[in-house]
């Protein structure tokens, strides 16, 4: 009899899991732990941590789910060790995150950009890596990997000749001859540089005493001479010179106005990306909205037709250093050849 209790007792002891599966999950046949969520091990005692796309894995893995193949669900996105005391990813170098989900950008764009995803760089972009590949978008005048390479002024070469400037032809028009165009909106210009500017509001009045409305033949020269001032008022020179005429000969059948712009100065060389037009209404009543617009429409309730085109690719070189110096990316300046000068090193000083 008492052989059978110390035999009996021997089989209790002997049904205990280690560390009582560390309070982290159940104790079950044949002294194993079946652990709770989040945990593993033998005991229970270590952490899982939080898993994420792979950058990298088997070729097969994620077919049964969509995702591309190679790139299912790992822990740490297989770009990182787990620490399993406390559930936490020890990214590798260049990558970051939660899972190790994302890629570093270099030097942390250099304080002269933004980090941003993929899908934030390229319009429409959704592929596994959307959310994962990081890259820097530097700000204007910067530029390189890391942002961190100042740019140098661009400018025409003076040795090319046979190019022309170039020209964008801006047309408003209400359709119809009973309707006036009423209200204002400003033009939005992006530099080489990746800079955007916007004009102070184009006023839909002449100015003069008659205070007529600047969309016919009569008075289209003080419309253009405004919107020739708004442009060459942006800051920085950044159109430092620009011809606008009108051109009410191509809407003389409707109630508008059409007119050429062209770029003409040094900073504004070659093909030049189109300018927009801001036409959303902003007042005061917005509260801290620039600029103050009241947007363009048909005093009769005529749909605005109001359209930009290039009507002349500007050929002229639009080249860094004007092709006739080097650029220094510490300091942003050009470090111009033997007989060439200015900013850009646009003016020949030596003429063979």
């Amino acid at each position: 009899m008492l052989k059978l209790a110390f035999v009996a007792m021997i089989g209790v002891v002997s049904a205990v899991c280690p560390n009582a599966c560390s309070g982290h999950g159940s104790c079950g046949a044949s002294d194993l732990c079946t652990c709770y969520g989040n945990w593993i091990g033998n005991d229970c005692s270590e952490r899982v941590c939080a898993y994420g796309y792979a950058w990298a894995d088997d070729t097969a893995a994620g077919s049964a789910s969509g995702r591309s193949a190679g790139h299912h669900y790992a822990e740490c996105s297989n770009k990182g060790v787990c620490d399993r005391k406390k559930g936490e990813c020890k990214c590798f170098d260049g990558y970051d995150g939660k899972a190790c989900r994302r890629s570093v950008c270099p030097n942390k764009c250099s304080g002269h950009g933004t980090c941003e995803y993929m899908e934030e760089v390229v319009t429409g972009y959704d592929d596994w890596d959307a959310k994962k590949v990081m890259q820097c978008q530097c700000d204007p005048h910067w530029s390189g990997a890391d942002c961190s390479s100042r740019m140098c002024p661009r400018s025409d070469d003076p040795l090319t000749t046979g190019q022309v400037s170039e020209v964008q032809t801006i047309s408003l028009s209400c359709g119809v001859t009973t309707e006036e165009i009423t209200g204002d909106y400003s033009l939005v210009y992006t530099d080489s540089y990746g800079g955007v500017w916007t004009t102070r509001p184009i006023d839909g009045k002449d100015g003069t005493s008659n205070n007529k409305h600047a969309y016919d033949n009569t008075n289209s020269q003080e419309y253009t001479n405004q919107v020739e001032e708004v442009l060459k008022g942006l800051p920085y020179w950044v159109i430092d010179d620009v011809r606008v005429t009108s051109n009410y000969a191509d809407v003389s059948n409707t109630h508008g106005i059409t007119y050429d712009v062209t770029f003409l100065g040094s900073s504004v060389q070659g093909d030049q990306a189109a300018l927009t037009l801001l036409n959303t209404a902003c007042s005061h009543s917005d509260g801290g909205c620039y600029p103050r617009v009241a947007s363009l429409a048909c005093d009769g309730g005529a749909t605005l037709t109001a359209t930009v085109a290039e009507s002349v690719k500007g050929t002229t070189e639009n080249a860094v250093c004007s092709n006739r110096g080097n650029c220094d990316g510490t300091s942003g300046l050009c470090e111009c050849f033997d007989g060439f000068t200015g900013d850009a090193c646009q003016t020949q000083t030596i003429y063979f």
